[in-house]
């Protein structure tokens, strides 16, 4: 007490032997007046007992009324005994504290600002706390206390969230009764943290860190600690975890269903794989898990698990690979029969689990998965083609390319043998032509092999024929993909004769017009079923001339030769054509000259008269532009005169002779004849007479169709000439106009 430690401070060291006194002193400190009555009257007697340097400041003597500005704490049992601090201001050295109405003499310690005491008992309800000095405090709400009944003792009777994760952390509000004046929260033995009392039924606070299970959560007030009940428990659930996955692979594309298994599933918010969520999440149970796995790239993820409690710790147990569809670089062999049957090495990548090997769309069979980028399998009979192989697993089927692709050969065919025929000693290149010939490791005639087997293409294969006795025999083409079936087309026979051919199917055109460059004449030259060799020659004869050399194409003996027809006069009379063959060790030369006949006919071309009426001359010209252009410079058009040829034709044993044009530079006339003396004759005349060429041509004579050309020249003009085939028109101009018929020049049609 203050009054007894300044008791002790006052006293000299030589009377504080006497400890009496002051004992019986502090009987009577519980009442100031009484107190300081006794001290007056104590020193008054002795004042040996006085120290002056330490009386005078440990008595405070306030001038002013005390203040209450706090009570801490502010609520305790009605029972007292609660320790409690009062702030304040002007505290006396010697209070008096009224609790209500109970006075307060004894203090735990007390300064001008604080006292410390011990409350006394009370009726349960709330008190003010006032001081006593030069005045009494006035009350306000600072200066409260309140008792707490007995039985208050707080009650739990939820507890939300119930659970949360071991780590602690969690924020959780209890409610229940009785709360206020709560010191402690506690889950299981633990202290919780962050202890909020909101109201007298409802607190907050976080949770602490605790292994797995379920603890009671309690409140203690001074009223007590709540009992526990199935009301305030609360579970620390552990994170998730993971301890397999079925299946532990998928493609890229995502999209297969994922069994997980582990502990601690309920309440899973949350599936990943690596860092991709999951979809179609299902808790089957606390251990079990369905979800769709996302697309990804290839490799290696964690499937972890998010539960409120935390999330699933990743392992090898959670891993999921994301497996690349396999892809087919290679294929060897690359072909094969139609049949099938051929075990094929397939070459590329992730082939491991592989399920299914694809021909085209035919499965293989016999696939043996050698490793994860080789697999051995049969092939399936296919038709005639080219089909991808493909290989599936579980992760997807392989994307069709070049590389993958694989050929269904057909045998080979042979539709041809030329020549057809040959000596009994062979030794004769035969052209064996057909299908699929490509890779050719045989050719046969009848059982006996050919020698000197050039394969030329997929459709042509050459090879010197065996000795063979007489008779006919199949020729035959064996590849890797089969033989060649027989049939008339690869006959092929030995001859112990020569056999002789004849000419047949020909044709081509029959009847030209003179100045034709050339024709093709086409035919077929066999004997029987024997053809001489594709290649030999097959020449053609007109008029006793080599006018076309050809080849007999095939091994049915057609051919085709061009023939050069420019230098053929027309004729009406037709030529004679002779087809000839030479011959060689199996067949006869032969010639046919009976069969076909060729007309070269004259091609006539009209000529245009005009007349100028400046200079009176009339002009003749087959030029369609020569006629058109004059007429738009004066002359007069006077239609078609008559018609000549354009080459020299023969007809009847006639042919045709040019007409020359020459034109007088000095008269601006022209002159037309038949006559090249006098058409040399003029021309020479170099800057008079200018020679224009060959024009036409007409006959010497007279032949079927024809009529004479008559000359005039003018008696007043000499060089001025006029033509007609109008004998009228000769009798008038001769007799009436001054003409002078020069004859027929030749004749026209």
């Amino acid at each position: 007490m203050r009054f007894s430690t300044s008791c002790r401070s006052i006293l000299s060291p030589s009377v504080k032997s006497r400890r009496s006194l002051l004992k019986s002193t502090s009987t009577f400190i519980a009442e100031p007046l009484e107190s300081r009555r006794l001290l007056s009257a104590t020193l008054a007697s002795d004042a040996s007992l006085i120290d002056t340097t330490a009386i005078l400041p440990a008595v405070h003597f306030a001038t002013a009324a005390p203040t209450v500005t706090g009570v801490s704490p502010n609520s305790g049992p009605a029972a007292g005994g609660t320790l409690v601090t009062i702030t304040g201001t002007n505290f006396p050295t010697y209070p008096i504290v009224y609790v209500g109405s109970v006075p307060v003499y004894t203090f735990v310690s007390n300064t001008d600002t604080q006292i410390v005491l011990n409350m006394p008992a009370e009726s349960a309800g709330t008190v003010d706390v006032l001081v006593k000095g030069t005045g009494l405090s006035a009350a306000s709400p600072a200066d409260q206390f309140t008792y707490l009944a007995a039985a208050s003792q707080p009650t739990v009777a939820g507890v939300s969230p119930n659970a949360g994760p071991l780590a602690g952390g969690t924020s959780v509000t209890i409610t229940g009764t009785g709360f206020t004046g709560a010191t402690s929260v506690d889950f299981g033995g633990t202290a919780a943290t962050n202890v909020n009392v909101v109201s007298a039924t409802q607190i907050t606070a976080t949770d602490p860190a605790e292994s797995a299970g379920t603890v009671d959560v309690t409140v203690t007030t001074p009223g007590g600690t709540s009992a526990t009940s199935s009301a305030d428990q609360f579970s620390y659930v552990a994170a998730p975890a993971v301890t397999g996955v079925s299946p532990t692979a998928g493609p890229l594309a995502g999209g297969t269903s994922v069994t997980i298994t582990g502990t601690n599933f309920n309440g899973a918010t949350l599936v990943d794989f690596g860092t991709t969520p999951a979809t179609n999440v299902t808790i089957v149970s606390g251990t079990q898990i369905t979800a769709t796995d996302p697309a990804e790239s290839a490799g290696t993820v964690d499937v972890t698990v998010t539960t409120p409690f935390g999330t699933s710790v990743t392992s090898s147990a959670d891993q999921f690979s994301y497996v690349a569809a396999p892809a087919v670089t290679g294929v060897s062999p690359n072909a094969d029969a139609l049949a099938g049957g051929t075990s094929v090495t397939i070459t590329g990548t992730n082939f491991n689990g592989a399920t299914l090997v694809d021909f085209g769309s035919t499965a293989a069979t016999n696939v043996t998965v050698v490793s994860g980028t080789q697999i051995t399998a049969t092939d399936p009979a296919e038709s005639a083609g080219t089909v991808d192989v493909t290989v599936t697993t579980p992760f997807g089927t392989s994307t069709t390319s070049a590389a993958d692709q694989f050929s269904y050969v057909a045998a080979p065919a042979v539709t041809g043998v030329s020549p057809n025929a040959d000596a009994l000693a062979g030794g004769t290149s035969i052209t064996i032509t057909g299908t699929n010939f490509s890779g050719a490791t045989a050719v046969d005639f009848g059982s006996t092999p050919a020698t000197n087997v050039t394969v030329v293409s997929g459709t042509q294969i050459t090879a010197t024929d065996p000795a063979e006795s007489a008779g006919t025999v199949d020729v035959t083409v064996t590849t890797p993909f089969g033989t060649s079936t027989t049939s008339a087309a690869d006959q092929f026979t030995y001859n112990s004769t020569a056999a002789t051919p004849v000419f047949t199917n020909l044709s081509g055109p029959l009847s030209i017009n003179t100045g034709t460059a050339s024709i093709t004449l086409s035919g077929t030259i066999s004997a029987g079923n024997l053809t001489p060799p594709s290649g030999e020659n097959v020449g053609i004869y007109i008029q006793g001339n080599l006018l076309g050399n050809g080849q007999i194409a095939d091994s049915q003996g057609d051919f085709s030769v061009t023939v050069n027809t420019s230098s053929l006069p027309a004729s009406t009379t037709p030529y004679p054509v002779t087809y000839t063959y030479g011959g060689d060790a199996n067949f006869n030369s032969a010639t046919d000259n009976t069969t076909t006949t060729l007309t070269v006919n004259g091609v006539s071309e009209p000529v245009y008269r005009l007349y100028s009426p400046v200079t009176n001359e009339h002009l003749f010209t087959s030029d369609v532009n020569e006629y058109n252009t004059l007429a738009t410079r004066g002359w007069i058009q006077e239609n078609v005169a008559f018609n000549w040829y354009t080459s020299a034709v023969t007809v009847n044993g006639v042919t045709a002779e040019p007409v020359y044009r020459l034109y007088d530079i000095t008269n601006k006339t022209h002159l037309w004849t038949t006559d090249s003396n006098e058409y040399n004759t003029w021309q020479a005349f170099a800057g008079t007479w200018s020679a224009e060429g060959v024009v036409g041509y007409v006959f010497p004579t007279q032949v079927a169709g024809s009529n004479p050309l008559y000359r005039l020249s003018y008696g007043a003009l000499p060089d001025m000439h006029f033509w007609t085939t109008d004998g009228n028109e000769v009798a008038t101009l001769d007799s009436q106009y001054g003409w002078n018929e020069e004859g027929v020049i030749g004749y026209v049609m």
